[in-house]
């Protein structure tokens, strides 16, 4: 089944994947701060949860959904587009 049959959830699968990296993304971001009093991964996520509630912990998954968002388009279009070729050309 390629991601152009499967309809919604080809636009839902990248937007679950990056909303779980983003996320990832704040935690390693709080940990590489220079003298940060974050150690680990899931300390970071707990001290920014209760520090800054739930939307710290989801704080810029805005501009990395922006940001990812094209790059999964172009990937999944080349996909497609290398498929079709395959398989009209004997490949």
């Amino acid at each position: 089944m390629t991601s152009t049959s499967r309809g919604p959830s080809a636009i839902a699968e990248p937007l679950v994947l990056h909303t779980g990296a983003g996320v990832v993304e704040v935690a390693r971001t709080r940990m590489r701060e220079e003298g940060s009093r974050y150690r680990r991964f899931w300390q970071t996520l707990w001290k920014v949860a209760s520090d800054e509630g739930v939307r710290g912990v989801y704080r810029g998954l805005t501009t990395q959904l922006i940001k990812h968002i094209p790059n999964t388009a172009i990937m999944m279009s080349t996909y497609e587009a290398v498929i079709y070729l395959c398989r009209h050309h004997g490949f």
